[in-house]
């Protein structure tokens, strides 16, 4: 059986096709451990406080641990060194003073599957008998945040207290946590706890997550927040960011044990002594394991530190790979051989659709006998996918054409000097976008992102099509008045109109000489010489060669002298160029400042981007931070509409 050969482009295609999808996978492989770095899984136990004021004695305050934990399970070390564990004790039993307080969801919601009841339910159970040294304190978070009891020992008014918690119509759990934090003592040494208990999201606190966190972290408050079905997600980052922990309870069974786990685990801290490091500087790197949980922390030596963010861990283990990829620069490496990976990708499958063997000999070598054969078992494949594609381009052509802008599509192309056909375009334009969005979330795991990328491919598709089309404009605008005198001395020479644009359209450059040879033809075959030029200006939308078209028309009309009005017309369209120039300098300045200030703020968001990822990674991560990002973008999108009407003058 014989079929067509396959074009040799698009075996080439295939060929960067596959080389497109290795370079997006290599990219995509160094993604992940890239990422992977700066996204380390919680650590089950966490240091609340470090005492490093000693010379020979480091002691951890250690949230989090399991109970009766002895030296022997301790392990600690400092880069490849295991230091020596002195001593393992509870705080409750090396006497040091403890205060909690305890803030209760008392919404109303809590009363499907008695959730409300089980907390107050456990919640008696350590009021009535609370630990040695502690004091504790109970908020309800209803619809205002009220303090039930202040900081006390006494199981009567803490019992009280509890009782007194009711359901309620709102939910202000920030408030409530706020509130808390004015409850604590200004003793010293006092380890300090916040337990939140949270049955939904948060409805109407005057208190943002982040105003309650600052005076928490600023006095070394843990928050140990228990979500009952997910409760308000921002908890989780309040105890991430105090050195707490977090629980996240989807059944009602479990909430009971999940609230006495998280009460003990606040209510008493593991202490941990050891002999730091001999070789010791300004600050110490240490790998903690007790018990079979793990954490990282880096403390400075010569104080006691309480706040979380002096003890952020500040290396991390080394993983497998390439320590290059693993890098910053790295990063912008494998997102840059990703990109090209796929744009190699559209490239060739858009290859693939467009090849055509125009030459005489591709044109003929499938009727020659012995070439452009196919084996059987490949025409099957290579008709399907044939098939495919005409389908997805007349698909596109036929979506153009319904919505109305597929003319337009045509145009621009034209203008552009591009040879495919408006349905290629369009497949080939939404290839681009789907493959930016899917790209875009990959990387970034955000849908806004992913979208922001996807109008922005579109946008610079768009443009690169325009900017084509308009470079081509602005030849045939230089071209036109060389064009005219040059038509006007082949008149002079004795030639006739047709003759004259004839040897024009040879020896004038492109584009100018490709629209008049394709005028020229179209006369050839039956067409008006003056509908063939009228179509030349309508093509390149340009009302200079249009005027020239309409002086030739009424001159063959009513007679006269050619030769005179054409140069008449050059010179007055090169006192135009001249006057246009002298207009372009005039506003060049302020095209600058429009171009600085478009770039400006891309640019800043960058650099802010590079130096601290997660300040400016709110923008599209948070609610309120995509509202802000919206707005930008549409503010921005109109000063720079309006300045571009002030900088532009029609000559």
């Amino acid at each position: 059986m014989r079929a067509p050969a396959f074009p040799v482009a698009g075996r080439a295609g295939r060929v960067v096709a596959a080389l497109g999808a290795v370079l997006a996978l290599i990219g995509l492989a160094f993604l992940v451990p890239a990422s992977a770095d700066d996204a380390e899984p919680p650590a089950p136990v966490k240091v609340t406080a470090v005492d490093a004021s000693g010379p020979d004695r480091v002691q951890l305050a250690v949230i989090g641990a399991a109970t009766g934990v002895t030296a022997d399970q301790v392990k600690v070390r400092s880069g490849d060194d295991d230091l020596t564990v002195d001593g393992v004790t509870a705080a409750s039993a090396a006497g040091i003073a403890r205060e909690l307080v305890v803030v209760v969801d008392t919404n109303a919601r809590g009363n499907d599957n008695q959730v409300l009841d089980a907390i107050k339910a456990q919640l008696l159970t350590m009021a009535q008998a609370p630990p040695a040294g502690l004091s504790m304190a109970v908020v309800s978070a209803g619809d205002s945040a009220l303090v039930r009891t202040p900081l006390t020992s006494d199981p009567a008014k803490l019992t009280q207290a509890v009782n007194d918690l009711a359901a309620r119509n709102g939910a202000t759990l920030y408030n409530g946590v706020h509130r808390a934090g004015d409850l604590f003592s200004d003793t010293p040494g006092v380890i300090r706890s916040v337990v939140v208990v949270s049955t939904g999201s948060d409805l109407g606190s005057d208190v943002t997550p982040k105003e309650a966190q600052v005076p928490l972290v600023a006095n070394g408050i843990q928050v140990v927040s228990v979500r009952y079905s997910g409760g308000d997600r921002s908890l989780a980052g309040l105890s991430s960011a105090t050195a707490g922990l977090d629980a996240d309870v989807a059944s009602p069974l479990d909430l009971p044990v999940a609230l006495a786990t998280a009460l003990g685990q606040a209510a008493d801290r593991t202490l941990v002594v050891f002999q730091p490091p001999t070789d010791a500087g300004s600050r110490v790197d240490l790998d903690v394991t007790l018990a079979g949980s793990a954490t990282q922390l880096s403390y400075p030596t010569g104080v006691l530190t309480v706040s979380p963010l002096q003890l952020r861990a500040e290396h991390h283990t080394d993983p497998t790979g390439f320590a290059f990829f693993r890098s910053s620069v790295g990063l912008y490496v494998s997102l840059l051989l990703a990109f090209v990976g796929i744009a190699l990708g559209v490239w060739s499958l858009s290859s693939i659709m467009l090849a055509r063997d125009s030459s005489l000999e591709g044109l003929l070598s499938r009727y020659a006998d012995g070439r452009g054969e196919v084996p059987e078992a490949d025409v099957e494949e290579l008709i399907v996918q044939s098939a495919l594609l005409k389908r997805a381009i007349s698909f596109s052509e036929a979506f153009a054409e319904k919505r109305g802008f597929l003319v337009r599509v045509e145009d621009l192309l034209e203008k552009a000097n591009l040879p495919i056909r408006a349905g290629e375009a369009m497949f080939a334009l939404a290839a681009i976008t789907v493959f930016t969005a899917l790209f875009g979330l990959l990387i970034t795991r955000s849908f806004v992102a992913a979208l922001l990328l996807a109008v922005f491919a579109v946008g610079v598709s768009f443009f690169v099509v325009k900017f084509l089309a308009r470079r081509r404009f602005k030849k045939f605008q230089r071209l036109l008045p060389d064009t005219l005198q040059l038509l006007s001395g082949t008149l002079r020479a004795g030639y006739s109109l047709p003759q004259g644009m004839e040897v024009v359209s040879k020896e004038i450059a492109d584009p100018m000489g490709q629209e008049l040879r394709r005028a020229m033809t179209e006369a050839r075959l039956g067409r008006e010489l003056e509908e063939c030029l009228a179509g030349v200006s309508e093509r390149m939308a340009s009302p200079d060669f249009a005027w020239a078209v309409m002086a030739i028309g009424i001159q063959r009309e009513v007679g006269g002298n050619l030769n005179e009005l054409l140069n008449s017309v050059a010179d007055t369209m090169i006192a135009r160029e001249r006057l246009r120039r002298e207009v372009g300098a005039l506003t060049a300045e302020g095209r600058m400042s429009a171009g600085i200030l478009s770039c400006l703020p891309p640019g800043l968001g960058l650099i802010m981007w590079i130096m601290n990822p997660g300040y400016i990674s709110l923008l599209f991560t948070s609610f309120i931070g995509n509202v802000f990002l919206g707005l930008g973008i549409v503010s921005a999108t109109i000063g720079l509409a309006w300045m571009k009407k002030v900088i532009t003058i029609d000559v």
